[in-house]
């Protein structure tokens, strides 16, 4: 499941690039998250956030990447939503073995 975390300043008047990733978003069912930018408690922000605002991507609980509005932001969350709704489903181990059981 692909999850956009937005990391913003603590000063933000939403830009047009923004309200448009959140509504493509919306529309597919994403999750997308809003938080303000915080280094001491999100490790993730301090390591890899070079300017902001910033979005952190993830599938399942999986960290993949961080992009900057200044990268082409849309497109590139299009393509990745796009990618991984290309991709077959994960199916975990466990979820394969309850399936396994529940036919026999």
């Amino acid at each position: 499941m692909l999850e956009f975390v937005c990391v913003l300043p603590s000063q933000y008047e939403a830009s047009e690039c923004m309200l448009n990733i959140y509504s493509l978003c919306n529309e597919k069912g994403i999750s997308f998250d809003l938080r303000l930018f915080d280094s001491r408690k999100y490790s993730k922000d301090a390591k890899y956030i070079e300017s902001l605002p910033a979005i952190h991507v993830y599938v399942g609980k999986e960290y993949m990447d961080t992009l900057h509005e200044r990268e082409g932001l849309f497109q590139k969350i299009q393509d990745i939503i796009q990618k991984e709704e290309s991709n077959p489903p994960r199916i975990s181990i466990i979820q394969k073995l309850v399936s396994f059981l529940k036919i026999r």
